[in-house]
Protein backbone atom coordinates (compact mmCIF):
# COMPACT_ATOMS: atom_id res chain seq x y z
CA UNK A 1 0.00 0.00 0.00
CA UNK A 2 3.32 2.29 0.05
CA UNK A 3 1.89 5.68 1.98
CA UNK A 4 -1.37 4.45 2.24
CA UNK A 5 -0.61 1.65 4.97
CA UNK A 6 -1.93 3.17 7.61
CA UNK A 7 -5.05 4.33 6.16
CA UNK A 8 -5.81 1.37 4.80
CA UNK A 9 -5.98 -0.81 8.07
CA UNK A 10 -7.85 2.36 9.65
CA UNK A 11 -10.46 1.66 7.14
CA UNK A 12 -10.31 -2.03 7.05
CA UNK A 13 -10.79 -1.84 10.60
CA UNK A 14 -13.89 0.17 10.07
CA UNK A 15 -15.13 -1.48 7.85
CA UNK A 16 -14.71 -4.88 10.02
CA UNK A 17 -16.44 -2.95 12.65
CA UNK A 18 -19.31 -2.65 10.32
CA UNK A 19 -19.21 -6.39 9.15
CA UNK A 20 -17.97 -5.19 5.77
CA UNK A 21 -16.11 -8.02 4.22
CA UNK A 22 -13.69 -8.82 1.84
CA UNK A 23 -11.49 -5.35 1.55
CA UNK A 24 -8.29 -5.80 0.16
CA UNK A 25 -9.12 -9.14 -0.56
CA UNK A 26 -7.03 -9.00 -3.77
CA UNK A 27 -4.36 -7.34 -2.12
CA UNK A 28 -1.51 -9.85 -3.21
CA UNK A 29 -2.77 -9.94 -6.65
CA UNK A 30 -2.37 -6.69 -6.86
CA UNK A 31 1.63 -6.60 -5.03
CA UNK A 32 1.94 -9.50 -8.03
CA UNK A 33 1.37 -6.78 -10.21
CA UNK A 34 3.20 -3.37 -8.75
CA UNK A 35 6.85 -3.79 -11.00
CA UNK A 36 8.37 -1.11 -9.03
CA UNK A 37 8.50 -3.79 -5.70
CA UNK A 38 9.43 -6.46 -8.29
CA UNK A 39 12.49 -4.40 -9.39
CA UNK A 40 13.64 -3.53 -6.10
CA UNK A 41 13.22 -7.01 -4.77
CA UNK A 42 15.34 -8.16 -7.33
CA UNK A 43 17.72 -5.63 -6.88
CA UNK A 44 18.09 -6.18 -2.96
CA UNK A 45 17.63 -10.20 -3.63
CA UNK A 46 20.93 -9.65 -6.08
CA UNK A 47 22.54 -7.07 -3.43
CA UNK A 48 21.98 -10.01 -0.51
CA UNK A 49 23.50 -12.56 -3.22
CA UNK A 50 26.90 -10.29 -3.73
CA UNK A 51 27.44 -8.89 -0.53
CA UNK A 52 25.30 -10.94 2.76
CA UNK A 53 24.09 -8.89 5.46
CA UNK A 54 27.23 -6.54 5.68
CA UNK A 55 26.61 -2.70 5.98
CA UNK A 56 27.97 -0.91 2.70
CA UNK A 57 28.31 2.56 2.22
CA UNK A 58 25.83 3.95 -1.64
CA UNK A 59 29.63 4.17 -2.79
CA UNK A 60 30.82 0.70 -1.56
CA UNK A 61 27.62 -0.75 -3.71
CA UNK A 62 27.87 1.40 -6.64
CA UNK A 63 31.70 0.42 -6.90
CA UNK A 64 30.13 -2.95 -7.17
CA UNK A 65 28.58 -2.69 -9.94
CA UNK A 66 31.00 -0.94 -12.06
CA UNK A 67 32.23 -4.28 -14.26
CA UNK A 68 34.56 -3.48 -16.88
CA UNK A 69 35.06 -7.29 -18.18
CA UNK A 70 32.91 -10.14 -17.22
CA UNK A 71 29.12 -10.71 -16.65
CA UNK A 72 27.12 -8.17 -14.70
CA UNK A 73 27.59 -9.37 -10.83
CA UNK A 74 24.00 -7.34 -10.62
CA UNK A 75 22.26 -9.34 -13.83
CA UNK A 76 20.73 -6.10 -14.84
CA UNK A 77 19.08 -5.45 -11.53
CA UNK A 78 21.00 -2.38 -10.54
CA UNK A 79 19.27 1.18 -10.54
CA UNK A 80 20.20 3.13 -13.84
CA UNK A 81 19.46 6.79 -15.43
CA UNK A 82 16.43 7.26 -17.94
CA UNK A 83 19.49 6.77 -20.44
CA UNK A 84 20.72 3.51 -19.02
CA UNK A 85 23.97 4.53 -16.91
CA UNK A 86 24.10 3.55 -13.46
CA UNK A 87 23.13 5.89 -11.07
CA UNK A 88 25.55 7.92 -8.90
CA UNK A 89 26.40 7.28 -5.62
CA UNK A 90 24.49 9.84 -4.05
CA UNK A 91 21.71 9.48 -6.04
CA UNK A 92 21.79 5.27 -5.21
CA UNK A 93 21.61 7.08 -1.46
CA UNK A 94 18.37 9.03 -2.07
CA UNK A 95 17.42 5.85 -4.07
CA UNK A 96 17.75 3.66 -0.78
CA UNK A 97 16.85 6.05 1.87
CA UNK A 98 13.67 5.97 0.20
CA UNK A 99 12.98 2.32 0.59
CA UNK A 100 14.24 2.17 4.12
CA UNK A 101 12.43 -0.90 6.09
CA UNK A 102 10.11 -1.03 3.05
CA UNK A 103 9.53 -5.10 2.46
CA UNK A 104 10.16 -6.66 -0.68
CA UNK A 105 8.91 -9.92 -0.64
CA UNK A 106 11.24 -11.88 1.70
CA UNK A 107 14.27 -9.16 1.67
CA UNK A 108 13.96 -5.69 3.41
CA UNK A 109 16.75 -2.69 3.46
CA UNK A 110 18.29 -1.46 7.02
CA UNK A 111 20.62 1.42 7.86
CA UNK A 112 22.39 3.09 10.27
CA UNK A 113 24.44 6.27 10.79
CA UNK A 114 28.29 5.25 11.12
CA UNK A 115 29.55 8.14 13.36
CA UNK A 116 33.34 7.48 12.54
CA UNK A 117 32.61 7.55 8.89
CA UNK A 118 29.52 9.93 9.56
CA UNK A 119 27.84 8.35 6.52
CA UNK A 120 24.89 6.28 6.06
CA UNK A 121 25.18 2.55 6.04
CA UNK A 122 22.91 -0.09 4.08
CA UNK A 123 22.31 -3.74 4.64
CA UNK A 124 19.94 -6.03 2.87
CA UNK A 125 18.31 -8.27 5.71
CA UNK A 126 16.39 -11.44 4.58
CA UNK A 127 13.79 -13.25 6.27
CA UNK A 128 14.30 -17.01 6.40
Amino acid sequence: MRQFTRWAQQLGGFLEHHDIGGFLGNAEHGRELDDDAAEWQGFLLAWHDLHGTEPLTAQQIRGSAQTYIGPDPWARTFPTTNSGKLVTSKSLGRLLTGQLDRWRGNVVLHSVIDPHRKSRLYWVQPID
